[in-house]
């Protein structure tokens, strides 16, 4: 099994069904779900979804993802919980604000962060090409390109298994870069999701998301030199 197949894993889970010991545990539960707090620290680019409890006892959860970090939190906070007194249940049910209890935990409402870029330097022509395919297909030339990505960067990620790693590389550095008059310079805003699925794959291959971007777009064009990509064009 590939490295990344591993990294690419994550979990959706963003409730958890924890067995409590009593109607007053579950009620508290609640009331610490509602009562969590969310911060993003930019430098490490990871979500915390926190609650304190009581004096020492703060359950946190992290992630890279919002439902992945409250999930984490969802389960410290049911341990947390879980082994208190019914004496300390009652003592801290009264330190919260008095909300109802809820039959579900609280919806996260993910924090919007700025869309993630990636620089990209490839020839005129290229250029031109991309930005004549999506003028054909209506669509703007970031969601044209963010499009083609979706679609082919997953053929590429399947192809590779059937390559070594060498030849991988071999065939992405092939692409010849672009030079003086001949380089354009531009930069297409990416899903969070998609530029981390590529840039594991990059990293894999001592590559970087940029070179990968611009090999999925050129290789496309290579294929299709007078159309644009169907999935795209039938929109």
């Amino acid at each position: 099994m590939k490295t990344r197949l591993k990294n690419e894993a994550k979990s959706h889970e963003v409730q958890v069904q924890p067995t409590l010991p009593s109607k007053a545990h579950e009620a508290l539960l609640m009331q610490v779900f509602r009562a969590a707090k969310h911060s993003f620290d930019s430098k490490s680019r990871t979500h915390i979804f926190f609650c304190s409890l009581a004096p020492g006892v703060v359950p946190r959860g992290v992630g890279e993802y919002p439902d992945g970090a409250y999930a984490d939190f969802q389960r410290h906070a049911a341990e947390a919980v879980k082994v208190l007194t019914p004496a300390k249940v009652k003592s801290l049910s009264g330190t919260f604000d008095n909300v109802a209890a809820a039959s579900e935990p609280v919806e996260v409402e993910e924090k919007r962060e700025p869309t993630p870029q990636i620089a990209l330097s490839t020839s005129n022509s290229l250029h031109t090409h991309v930005a004549s395919a999506a003028e054909q297909a209506s669509l703007s030339l970031n969601k044209f390109c963010v499009e083609l990505l979706e679609r082919e960067f997953p053929l590429l990620n399947k192809r590779s298994f059937d390559m070594s790693s060498a030849d991988v590389r071999k065939m992405i550095m092939g692409v010849k870069a672009a030079s003086g008059s001949e380089k354009h310079s531009w930069v297409i805003r990416v899903p969070r999701e998609l530029r981390a699925r590529i840039l594991v794959f990059a990293n894999e291959y001592k590559l970087s998301a940029p070179q990968v971007c611009v090999f999925l777009l050129g290789s496309y064009f290579d294929k299709h030199p007078q159309r644009a990509p169907e999935f795209v064009a039938a929109k």
